[in-house]
């Protein structure tokens, strides 16, 4: 059993997100894809090739997508992945330490995936302030 992870984002952005967290941990969880949106993309063709994608998973747990920016391209191209099956769920705001966390959850199911990894990501932020 297993959540299938879709990584898409504007550019090579994702990518480079997983390879950076891959350095930490060595190598890329199995389970992932990454697709980087061009900025010429054609939604039809881009949804084609996001199920063709998710089709390469293993999705018997469900399928995680992960966005960088709520309501732009990739996320709304993505969200139409939500419609299943398999049972989705879809997290944007990517970021370092939810790229990391990915290297370090196994065994739950999509839901529980992304509330993990959102809650890795808000925790990875933060605001300082000097003099």
């Amino acid at each position: 059993m297993s959540v299938g992870v879709l990584v898409v984002t504007h550019g090579p952005i994702g990518g480079a997100l997983i390879d950076a967290a891959a350095q930490i941990f060595a190598a890329a969880p199995d389970n992932l894809a990454c697709y980087a949106m061009a900025t010429d993309y054609d939604p039809d063709a881009a949804y084609a090739e996001l199920c063709a994608l998710r089709d390469g998973l293993d999705c018997s747990d469900g399928l995680l997508i992960l966005t960088d920016l709520c309501g732009a391209t990739p996320h709304n191209v993505a969200q139409r992945l939500l419609d299943g099956p398999p049972p989705a769920a879809l997290v944007s705001g990517l970021n370092l330490p939810m790229a990391i966390k990915l290297f370090s959850v196994e065994h739950r199911t999509h839901a529980q995936l992304a509330d993990s990894i959102a809650l890795n990501g808000r925790m990875g932020i933060l605001a300082e302030a000097g003099d």
